[in-house]
């Protein structure tokens, strides 16, 4: 729906434009319309005559600016709104805050264990904000902070995710109990174990948790059209009572850590365990 009207309001500016362009005139138009009968409407002022056109560069170009700037403004209404929408769809789900970030890479000389000088391409992510205070913290303070604060728990399991990955995917889960939110979930299947551009070398387990993590986040009310499991790789094959079981024991887990920590028990209550 968002993209949708984003690309009406799109289409609305660019035919704005189009019409204002319209309206400059070519010098050799200009000088015509000065010669013209006099039955063209008088011009006294930058406004037109209604279905008269500018008889100036000048005017035309002012013309120009106030269409423009008339639907340029209300295409940044519309966008800020967009914008928010986004945000409190997106925090509703996750333990992170809204901050779209952009992958920037740049080649540089490095020099490697033998000595030789070569060209690598080394990326970086640059973000629209500054990031939560948290990402500035060392693992030994997010761990302690991890008990009460899911993102603290998240941001945790994303550094050591591709050395220890159980490890991670307690703190996921535990995100995921203490927010009542499924993003933590979706992180771990597609980022500690994802099946593609894996982080580490991935085997039969890691495909029937893959799997697992994304049901229980389907069960949390995550939307299947953008959540859904990868399809596995050549060389597995899913056992799927292993992802039963799994599925059993992970909605088991969080429902105790919610009631554990929160009190609540609504978890408990979705998952009917």
């Amino acid at each position: 729906m968002n993209q949708c009207l984003k690309y009406a309001l799109t289409v609305v500016v660019t035919a704005a434009a189009m019409v204002a362009y319209q309206y400059e005139g070519k010098p050799e138009q200009v000088g015509l319309a000065q010669q013209a009968p006099s039955q063209v409407p008088e011009i006294t002022s930058d406004k037109t005559v209604s279905g008269s056109l500018p008889t100036s560069a000048a005017q035309a170009q002012k013309a120009k600016r106030r269409w423009i700037a008339e639907y340029s403004a209300a295409l940044a209404e519309e966008s800020l709104a967009l914008e928010e929408e986004d945000i409190r769809s997106y925090e509703a789900v996750n333990v992170t805050f809204y901050n779209p970030s952009t992958t920037v890479c740049e080649t540089t000389d490095v020099v490697t264990e033998k000595g030789e000088l070569i060209a690598k391409e080394v990326c970086r992510d640059e973000y629209k904000l500054p990031r939560h205070p948290y990402y500035t913290l060392d693992n030994a303070a997010l761990d302690t902070l991890s008990y009460g604060e899911p993102l603290a728990a998240q941001i945790l399991a994303e550094r050591i995710s591709a050395e220890e990955p159980e490890a991670a995917l307690k703190l996921l889960l535990h995100a995921a109990a203490t927010s009542e939110k499924y993003g933590p979930l979706t992180f771990a299947a597609h980022r500690t174990f994802r099946l593609y551009d894996p982080i580490r070398e991935i085997n039969q387990e890691d495909v029937a948790m893959h799997i697992a993590l994304i049901d229980v986040a389907l069960a949390m009310g995550a939307d299947p059209n953008t959540v859904s499991a990868l399809k596995v790789p050549d060389g597995f094959v899913p056992d799927k009572a292993r992802v039963q079981k799994l599925v059993a024991e992970l909605k088991a887990s969080i429902a105790q850590t919610q009631i554990a920590v929160t009190g609540s028990s609504s978890l408990k209550e979705r998952f009917d365990v």
